[in-house]
């Protein structure tokens, strides 16, 4: 299943992601800002960078 989530790079956003993904679902966060992109690749989210502001 894929997910979008909100928040992935917050505490409790980052942790439901780890959680999901270990189930075998594909999770893609939302970021605002472009430089941590890389600390959710590592957690396997696919960033989506976008500012809905």
């Amino acid at each position: 299943m894929n997910i979008f989530l909100t928040g992935a790079t917050g505490y409790i956003g980052s942790s439901v992601a780890t959680q999901v993904i270990s189930k075998g679902h594909q999770v893609y966060g939302l970021l605002r800002d472009k430089g941590k992109a890389d600390a959710v690749k590592a957690l396997g989210i696919i960033p989506v960078v976008r500012n809905l502001g």
